[in-house]
């Protein structure tokens, strides 16, 4: 026989580990798409692997999906979920501890990297983003306008402008966040890796809502970066609107080493590999230089040997982030 408070509580950890906003709709788990099921996830692998999987792989194959599944019933809940902007159907994502509640939360943005074709997927957000909301956060994110699923394509593709209109996914959330009882009105952390970090300071010119930012291998001076290798040109050219017509002041505009005192001094931690080879530490450092003749709040990071979007220094980044965001969070 089963006890009606047994019964209870569990009802209650599954209400309070879905997302519900009248700002939203959709809302799903984030095992979508090829992730779905521990088989369709298998035919995934083996059309990237180009070939038949032999029975090891087979079972690290199971036992990283197995992972996931477990982190998302026992510890972290992740759901998508659909808003509109402009218009335009943007898929967003939230991640929350199963074992707290929202008021005890506090509220972080994470802009993605990449464009419309390589946007993140369902694993990275358990790997990445669960230890931080493990860690008191409510994570909530966008994948931009345009952007591909989880390996399903959008019809909006081109919407992406790589910090131009896109940037108003990210500020939309706002509304979200505030729809969600306990947190309503809590001043936002924000962060940004690659791409997400000039998103993330773009964002932050248009709110006074943001507490701290965390710019993780983020670009400062597409300008500069832009001179020593033309590597992104094709990216800049599909997705910047007027890229070829006025390239300067495009890169310009995504580049906050121009405009960062419009900040208004929200403060901020850079963390960077010292191999970075996407997005050159000297920028940083010269950028990190003009924060300091100014007197901008500041801390950087520089992870010897570490490389782009920092594999292989999670957690100490995560513990990082977490710290930075408490710190400011009022």
């Amino acid at each position: 026989m089963i006890r009606l408070s047994a019964v209870l509580s569990i009802l209650l950890i599954i209400t309070s580990s879905t997302f519900a906003s009248p700002l939203t709709e959709n809302p799903s788990s984030c095992f979508t798409g090829k992730y779905e099921t521990r088989e369709t996830y298998l035919t995934a692998m083996q059309k990237v692997m180009k070939g038949e999987v032999n029975k090891d792989q087979k079972e690290k194959i199971a036992a990283r999906y197995a992972h996931w599944k477990k982190v998302d019933s026992d510890k972290v809940s992740c759901q998508f979920f659909t808003y509109r902007v402009d218009d335009i159907p943007v898929t967003g994502f939230i991640l929350k501890p199963r074992d707290m509640k929202e008021a005890d939360l506090l509220p972080v943005i994470f802009n993605r990297g990449g464009n419309a074709d390589n946007a993140i997927e369902t694993p990275y957000l358990y790997d990445k983003l669960a230890p931080l909301a493990r860690k008191g956060f409510l994570v909530v994110g966008s994948f931009y306008r345009g952007a591909k699923i989880n390996g399903v394509a959008s019809r909006y593709r081109l919407a992406d402008q790589f910090g131009g209109e896109d940037v108003n996914d990210v500020l939309q959330l706002i509304p979200i966040i505030d729809s969600i009882d306990g947190v309503k009105g809590k001043r936002i952390g924000m962060w940004g890796i690659s791409r997400g970090g000039f998103m993330a300071f773009l964002a932050a010119k248009k709110s006074d809502r943001f507490s701290a930012i965390v710019a993780d291998s983020a670009p400062v001076d597409l300008v500069a970066e832009a001179e020593s290798t033309t590597r992104m040109d094709s990216v800049f050219e599909t997705w910047i609107p007027r890229f070829k017509e006025h390239r300067e002041v495009e890169l310009k505009k995504r580049s906050v080493r121009y405009w960062y005192k419009e900040l208004n001094q929200i403060p901020l931690l850079i963390v960077h590999g010292s191999n970075d080879k996407q997005v050159s530490p000297l920028n940083i450092l010269a950028f990190a230089q003009q924060l300091q003749q100014s007197g901008y709040p500041y801390e950087l990071m520089i992870y010897h040997a570490g490389e782009h979007g920092l594999r292989g220094f999670e957690s100490d980044v995560n513990t990082r982030v977490a710290n930075w965001f408490k710190k400011y969070a009022h």
